[in-house]
């Protein structure tokens, strides 16, 4: 984990907070959702999970996680980003 803080213009500081976590290929979807929801809540931010799409198949796993968010009301942003 590291903090980034940025000074704006208007002299208002926005922090901003990474979690770095690999995990090999969309199929870990659920730990992704696991992780998100842990420092979310350990960090008072909001969770999200971004799934590096790999190949067409990988779309099934981001559906998984959005379906499940939203079946148990997680507050949980999905995004994704194709390798490459």
């Amino acid at each position: 984990m590291f903090i980034v803080s940025y000074k704006n213009m208007s002299s208002s500081s926005v922090f901003l907070i990474f979690f770095y976590y690999f995990f090999d290929g969309t199929h870990k979807w659920a730990e992704a959702i696991g992780q998100a929801l842990h420092y979310a809540r350990l960090t008072h931010k909001r969770a999200a999970v971004i799934l590096i799409i790999r190949k067409p198949s990988d779309y099934r796993h981001v559906q998984k996680v959005r379906d499940n968010a939203e079946h148990y009301g997680l507050p949980l942003d999905v995004w994704t980003v194709r390798e490459g």
